[in-house]
């Protein structure tokens, strides 16, 4: 009788460690659908000039200085394009921008 009695505490004690001793479930983590969305910062702006039928607006983000240009009755004409892309798509923009902006500065000093 303590042969099986010994027996069965030792099953038991092997049972207790082996249950112990398995690695904790891993935690889960929240699939890409429940995941936070990564949101984007807008991009400071550092100008705008406002004219009768268009706006432009001149905002420094990661790309640098960019430029859009929309017009009064909403439409986009030009969305955060460099100043060569400006250039060549509206000269005539390109160059109220830079002659503003040469007399902004010289204003300023």
């Amino acid at each position: 009788m303590l042969q099986v009695m010994k027996s069965g505490f030792l099953l038991a004690g092997a049972a207790l460690v082996l249950g112990c001793s398995q690695a904790p479930p891993p935690t889960q983590r929240p699939s890409a659908a429940t995941a936070e969305p990564v949101v984007k910062p807008e991009p400071a702006v550092i100008g705008r000039l406002v004219g009768r039928d268009r706006t432009i607006t001149i905002p420094s983000g990661e790309r640098g200085v960019v430029y859009s240009e929309q017009r009064s009755d909403g439409t986009v004409l030009a969305h955060e394009v460099g100043e060569n892309e400006l250039r060549a798509l509206a000269p005539e923009v390109y160059r109220q921008v830079k002659e503003s902006l040469a007399v902004g500065i010289a204003d300023n000093r």
